[in-house]
């Protein structure tokens, strides 16, 4: 394979042992390049997290704001690694990988096929530049919007699905949404072992309640739901007097656990019309299916436009499908839902 076509690799660590493992392991890979330096124009940067030995959220703001390269965080569930790789995702990282616990870390062939998949991922999403990028995340500045969301909330529910870049999407829109907003509920592709940590930084921004999702969680007006990552799929069902959260295990749904699909299908055969189904920027097609059965039960069928996603997989999949009744940039989503909402 020529030079032309290989996938440029920046690898990046505090630790010289480590940024030499790394590139010796890359280089011997016919589909990468490993460069020496940013001015290369890399195609993908691999930053070990864990190793920079600085201040990484203060780090990584400054770096992503001035090159931006797709960037792929390798951490740990350290409680420092998760801090680290929530900020990295929330400031425009495309992805996260995770070092095994214990062991000989990049002498597990497991761990480098891993790595090698996800560089291949990163190289084809997109980025944008501090000045073209329209949503920096800065969730403290973001206020809630004015609107209201009408009598009806507690009847209505949105359902949200995203992958890549979408840290830094719901980074944006959860704070905008007015305490009155209907249950929203959310399933973010995320390793296992930092939902939470992400749900408790999305609710220090918010006017709504923001938590990871708990096995039998009632849902209601001003809370946001997200499925924890791991092994369980998160599905609406009646219970009591109302409808709660179910955790279940079980095969994968479009490859994933959680799976959007999963989410979407039943809030489709639960809520039928007083159901809104929102894909984000994300790779693949995870939630098109069940984004289309939203639309056919008579709900609200919404997505991320091609600009202002990451990568615009997920949407591009049910629009083809005709899941997808408006593509919208990601700012004006929640103004959209609110206005959707008080006119029903």
């Amino acid at each position: 394979m020529a030079d032309t076509k290989k996938i440029g690799t920046l690898v990046m660590s505090n630790s010289r042992d480590t940024q030499k493992l790394l590139a010796r392991i890359l280089s011997e890979d016919s589909r990468f390049k490993v460069l020496q330096d940013v001015e290369d124009n890399p195609d993908v940067i691999v930053i070990d997290v864990e190793d920079t030995g600085l201040d990484s959220f203060s780090w990584l703001k400054r770096f992503l704001a001035q090159h931006p390269i797709p960037t792929l965080v390798i951490s740990s569930k350290s409680t420092r690694g998760k801090k680290v790789t929530i900020d990295a995702l929330s400031l425009g990282a495309v992805d996260v990988l995770i070092k095994p616990e214990g062991g000989a870390l990049y002498n597990d062939p497991a761990f480098i096929e891993k790595l090698t998949k996800r560089i291949q991922f990163a190289s084809i999403t997109k980025v944008r530049s501090s000045t073209s990028r329209p949503f920096v995340y800065a969730p403290e500045v973001t206020p809630p919007l004015a609107q209201k969301a009408g009598a009806h909330a507690a009847e209505r529910v949105i359902a949200i699905g995203t992958s890549a870049g979408g840290v830094a999407a719901l980074s944006k829109i959860i704070p905008m949404f007015p305490v009155d907003s209907p249950c929203i509920l959310i399933v973010q592709h995320m390793p296992p072992g930092f939902t939470d940590k992400f749900a408790e930084r999305l609710d220090r921004f918010s006017t709504i309640d923001v938590k990871e999702a708990e096995h039998r969680d009632m849902l209601r007006p001003g809370l946001a739901l997200l499925a924890p990552g791991g092994n369980r799929h998160m599905r609406v069902s009646p219970f009591r007097q109302g409808y709660c959260v179910r955790l279940e295990t079980g095969e994968r749904v479009s490859r994933h656990q959680p799976s959007v699909d999963a989410l979407f299908l039943s809030v489709a055969e639960q809520f039928g019309p007083n159901g809104i189904g929102v894909l984000l920027t994300g790779m693949g097609s995870d939630g098109a299916k069940g984004l289309l059965a939203i639309r056919m039960s008579g709900g609200r069928a919404i997505a991320q436009d091609d600009n202002t996603s990451v990568v615009f997989g997920l949407s591009a999949a049910a629009w083809e499908m005709g899941a997808v009744e408006r593509l919208l940039p990601l700012d004006k989503i929640p103004s959209h839902l609110l206005q959707v909402l008080s006119e029903e």
